[in-house]
């Protein structure tokens, strides 16, 4: 594969968080490489929709997580991880907005 727009959109699309890993790095070393280009004589890329997510995400009590203070780097990372759990469910709950 040579169309940057198309490996881009494999790498949203997948589902499962290992094959995303996989496919967004096996991407961005062929970015690196050269391998990988944006096609200016092909028509644009389609919009992207949501990213792909598992069908059924394994919800976990907080209970059940172990207490991380923000002193530590896991601690700081959870409370990244959190924030942009919030910021993604306030994007998808917030009203569309039109533009003219």
């Amino acid at each position: 594969m040579t169309d940057l727009h198309a490996a881009a959109r494999r790498c949203l699309d997948a589902t499962d968080p290992a094959e995303k890993l996989r496919l967004t790095h096996d991407t961005w070393q062929a970015f690196l490489a050269g391998e990988l280009r944006a096609d200016s004589a092909a028509p644009p890329p389609e919009p992207i929709g949501p990213p792909g997510r598992p069908a059924k995400p394994r919800l976990v009590s907080a209970r059940q997580l172990p207490q991380r203070g923000l002193g530590s780097d896991e601690g700081r990372a959870a409370l990244v991880h959190a924030v942009a759990h919030i910021e993604f469910n306030a994007i998808k709950l917030a009203p569309p907005i039109y533009m003219m």
